[in-house]
């Protein structure tokens, strides 16, 4: 329920048990991978579930791709919105650094 509406029959809509109050009347969700097409989206929050797996981070040059790749939500993530990444790490290298 997002503003007291039962949103579950919705089309691609995740339900919530949140009390959160949003500026509008419809959550909906949309899942892609590293290599799907997402051109033209835009979101408030985008969750980055095991992006690194082993065979996407075995050689420094498929990392430097997945990053590259990574770099793209900047263009769909809202001004004020917030990306999550979730995973484990399986470099020394990992993409999960932040330094």
């Amino acid at each position: 329920y997002v503003d007291g509406t039962d949103q579950s029959g919705y089309i691609g809509t995740f339900g919530t048990t949140s009390d959160v109050t949003l500026p509008y009347n419809t959550t909906t969700g949309y899942k892609a991978s590293t290599t799907g097409n997402i051109t033209g989206m835009r979101s408030d929050l985008i969750i980055c579930d095991d992006v690194e797996v082993p065979n996407t981070c075995n050689t420094q040059q498929k990392r430097q791709n997945l990053r590259e790749r990574l770099r793209e939500l900047d263009f769909i993530l809202s001004p004020h919105g917030t990306m999550i990444y979730i995973g484990t790490p399986h470099t020394r290298d990992t993409i999960y650094k932040t330094e």
